[in-house]
């Protein structure tokens, strides 16, 4: 029996082992739309919220504010995803804050 692949939840807390392992990584392909918070945030359109696919291009990742204690739980590590969309091969900038993003493992 062939297991199929499938779409992921990418969650901040596993990002870095999944970069580390090199399971995400520049060629994977994700799915991607905006999330609730970025809907409310920016007064976006639920109903015109939909799904994205694209490859990665590249992955970079910030601290946002000095601190001794530094993990992704408490947010101080972002993480930003460069992709090309499957459809338009236009370039984007996602992240976990703004977006849902689905890996394909």
């Amino acid at each position: 029996m062939v297991k199929m692949k499938e779409f992921k939840l990418l969650k901040h807390s596993e990002v870095e082992k999944l970069y580390n392992t090199k399971i995400l990584k520049k060629g994977s392909l994700i799915k991607y739309r905006w999330n609730g918070y970025a809907i409310t945030d920016y007064g976006l359109d639920t109903y015109d919220n939909e799904w994205y696919f694209g490859v990665v291009s590249e992955i970079m990742w910030y601290v946002v504010k000095p601190s001794i204690h530094i993990s992704d739980d408490d947010g101080m590590l972002c993480h930003e995803i460069g992709v090309r969309d499957t459809a338009t091969s236009n370039y984007q900038t996602i992240n976990l804050k703004y977006h849902e993003i689905y890996l394909l493992q």
